[in-house]
């Protein structure tokens, strides 16, 4: 009995300003969709008894009709495999405003897609397999009313498998800076009771307990993943056996930063060449990272020589900084969404209470971006 655990797969993400040649779409969204199709086509391959998505389906709640005809495609690809799917919302995929409606509700016209978005606790069962699914939640406080329910399952058999979208509460390196509306999940409540537990929100692949892993992301979505592999989890419920299988995706690198203290701007300037030689960047996307810099050591780099070098990346961008941490440059090319931009934007500043300020703006952002759509 095996199921296929996958999230956050973001359909809809663009980020800079780097153009596909061949569709004229952002290159960032054509990469994210081309790691969901490659995923579909290796679970075909698998056929396994269903498949759980622990949420943000989507990157927004309000997806391009491009976004949402090409999930669809994907999804009938799977049903008309007789593999059905359940995909619970997550904190990117659901509207700030319970009014506006879920996207989600399309899929409920789709025999095989078991679309989990209403703010409560759902039981489906599938194929012998009882899924305990809770979606994102409009606070902290309900998410916690919803996770109460959980006390009162009956674990007889069939299988059990507790779906949910969060970070874990107490441990930071399973949380995703200044996230709009993250939710959180004592480690204890991650019950052995259950069979497995389908993790999403955390991008990486990783174990929490013996029944408890985060899938990850399909896709690198930041620096911060830069390196990372990406992909999906198949789990085998009768053995307890999990095997990750990982996805061909474009390579991000962010480049070991280049200490500038001391040095002259041709010394420099030859390490941006060996460091950038040594990385192969065709078709790679690319952050230099260059530390302790004067600005009149700045303004002196070759940054027409350094281009050169970048012409066959598929995309570049720079992290210039001086001593005191303070952002010389942004390549005006280099514009990501807005939340991503004001999170760049906060970084260097020596703001009290940043992350508060960073929840904030980044609710607003998402807000602003809902209403104009």
């Amino acid at each position: 009995m095996k199921i296929v655990h996958i999230a956050d797969t973001h359909l809809g993400y663009n980020a800079y300003r780097a153009i596909d040649k061949e569709t004229g779409l952002n290159l960032r969204e054509q990469d994210t969709n081309a790691a969901f199709k490659q995923a579909i086509d290796k679970i075909i391959k698998l056929k396994p008894t269903l498949v759980v998505h622990s949420g943000d389906f989507f990157d927004g709640s309000r997806p391009s009709n491009r976004t949402i005809s090409f999930a669809l495609k994907q999804l009938l690809r799977l049903t008309s495999a007789n593999i059905p799917i359940v995909i619970i919302s997550g904190n990117h995929s659901t509207p700030r405003i319970k009014g506006w409606g879920s996207i989600f509700s399309i899929f409920e016209f789709f025999e095989g897609i078991y679309p989990v978005y209403q703010a409560e606790y759902e039981l489906i069962n599938i194929g012998g397999i009882k899924l305990h699914c809770i979606p994102q939640c409009q606070s902290k406080d309900s998410f916690a009313i919803e996770l109460n329910k959980l006390q009162n399952i009956d674990f007889s058999k069939p299988y059990n498998v507790l779906v949910l979208h969060a970070a874990i509460a107490g441990i930071k390196e399973f949380s995703m800076d200044s996230e709009f509306n993250e939710l959180l999940i004592k480690e204890k409540q991650l019950s052995p009771m259950f069979d497995y537990i389908a993790l999403g929100h955390f991008h990486r692949q990783v174990k929490m307990k013996d029944n408890a892993y985060y899938a990850g992301s399909t896709e690198r979505f930041g620096f911060g993943e830069a390196g990372e592999k990406k992909g999906f989890l198949v789990v085998d419920l009768k053995t307890n056996k999990v095997e990750p299988h990982y996805l061909d995706i474009r390579p991000m690198v962010d480049l070991k930063p280049i200490d500038s203290a001391k040095k002259e701007p041709e010394q420099i300037m030859q390490e941006l060449k060996i460091a950038i030689e040594e990385t192969k960047p065709k078709d790679k996307i690319v952050r230099l990272n260059v530390i302790n810099l004067t600005k009149d050591t700045y303004r002196e780099l070759d940054f027409e020589a350094i281009k050169q070098l970048l012409n066959q990346a598929a995309f570049y961008m720079y992290n210039f900084q001086t001593a005191k941490s303070q952002a010389l440059s942004l390549n005006p090319e280099t514009f990501g969404s807005l939340d991503q931009e004001f999170k760049q934007f906060l970084q260097p500043t020596q703001i009290k209470n940043k992350n508060e300020l960073a929840k904030l703006g980044i609710e607003y952002i998402k807000k602003a971006e809902d209403a104009c759509v």
